[in-house]
């Protein structure tokens, strides 16, 4: 065993020692060059560098994105405020043009008013087909007891649309409106027919009976505030509303003796709330009877 131990190689032995050591490196190359040549999948993936630096980007987007928003924010604001300047400057002219018409439509009115304050309104006198309204005037003033003379009256005539009657409701007669020439025997016709109300058309024309009533001449203006303050000062318990030198008056009955109130003048829709009362529900036909029928005047 020892001299085969201390043999010297021969050349087949080193051919095989050579053969295994080149099957060895080269099986080791392979495997080295494989292992080259498949990339591992971390390499396709970003790194927390690039991370971070898309974050720092995306911050910086938002804050800019912020920044605009705050610009058009303030400029918004300041768009507003303007606007709402000159909204505030509209309405302010507004209401100065409001109350220019109110103090010219007033000025108007009472100009219109002015200007019929020797006329007298008559109603209740029958209308025929050839009627002599002049003779009819001073048989009136007779008999209201005024000595009232032809040459007094400056003009007479009905006035408004010619009313036709109909089956269904009772023959109605257009108001007779007098002109005369002095203010004195106005007053003096108002004062008396004031004085009598049981005054009717068969005492005057013949025909269908029915109370005649004196009153101021009104302006259309003046007539409709006059209907709106009868009908309030009837809804909430006022017992006088009249018509003055085509001012309109309202006023409350005193309870006793010792409580008196003062006369309202009402010369606007605004005094009619402030003064009288709001408004209620009242029908055409209540507003109407309201006109004709007035409460009592002072």
């Amino acid at each position: 065993m020892s001299l085969n131990r201390n043999r010297p190689k021969t050349a087949d032995t080193r051919a095989q020692n050579n053969s295994i050591t080149n099957d060895s490196i080269t099986s080791t190359h392979i495997t080295r060059s494989k292992t080259g040549s498949c990339p591992t999948s971390t390499e396709n993936e970003p790194s927390v560098a690039d991370l971070f630096s898309e974050i720092r980007l995306l911050r910086q987007d938002v804050k800019d994105v912020k920044s605009q928003l705050s610009t058009v924010s303030s400029t918004l604001t300041e768009k507003i405020e303007e606007y709402e300047k000159r909204l505030e400057e509209k309405d302010r002219d507004i209401k100065r043009l409001s109350d220019s018409v109110a103090e010219l439509q007033y000025y108007i009115g009472t100009q219109e008013q002015l200007q019929m304050r020797n006329e007298i309104e008559i109603i209740g006198l029958p209308e025929q087909p050839s009627e002599n309204l002049t003779h009819m005037i001073l048989v009136t003033s007779k008999k209201l007891g005024v000595e009232l003379q032809e040459n007094d009256i400056d003009q007479v005539q009905r006035v408004g649309a010619k009313r036709t009657n109909s089956p269904s409701k009772p023959p109605t007669s257009r108001p007779v409106v007098v002109k005369l020439l002095r203010g004195a025997k106005r007053d003096e016709l108002l004062f008396a027919a004031k004085s009598r109300r049981n005054l009717t058309s068969s005492d005057i024309v013949s025909g269908t009976s029915a109370t005649v009533y004196l009153n101021e001449r009104l302006s259309q203006a003046n007539r409709k505030l006059f209907g709106e303050a009868r009908k309030r000062a009837t809804q909430h318990n006022f017992r006088y509303c009249w018509i003055r030198n085509g001012c309109v008056y309202a006023r409350k009955a005193a309870n006793t003796t010792e409580k008196k109130f003062r006369a309202l003048a009402i010369r606007s829709h605004d005094d009619i709330d402030k003064l009288i009362g709001p408004a209620e529900g009242t029908s055409a036909n209540q507003h109407d009877l309201l006109f004709r029928t007035p409460i009592s005047s002072n």
